[in-house]
């Protein structure tokens, strides 16, 4: 979206044009410093290390259909009771 077009919807959600070209430029400023282009390398890293922690997971049960309660201590049976349509709540 451009910015004289982002500045016209604003304008017509009922900002005034000074309030919308700030809404804009601050906007177009965050995008030209990357923002809406993918996570940035810091957020990869975040991500990574939340990945990898997520594989230490702590035994929990999982209910199915018909108040079927398994309780996992794997990620493998976590994540096979999942394809068969587990959860984390009790189904009613």
């Amino acid at each position: 979206m451009s910015f004289k077009t982002l500045v016209a919807k604003l304008v017509k959600e009922g900002k005034s044009e000074i309030s919308a070209k700030k809404i804009a430029g601050s906007i177009a400023n965050a995008k030209m410093k990357g923002a809406g282009s993918g996570p940035t390398p810091a957020q990869k890293a975040r991500g990574a290390k939340m990945k990898s922690d997520s594989k230490e997971m702590k035994p929990h049960n999982m209910y199915g259909s018909g108040g079927v309660v398994k309780f996992v201590k794997t990620m493998k049976e976590h994540l096979a009771l999942k394809k068969k349509g587990y959860g984390h709540t009790k189904k009613k």
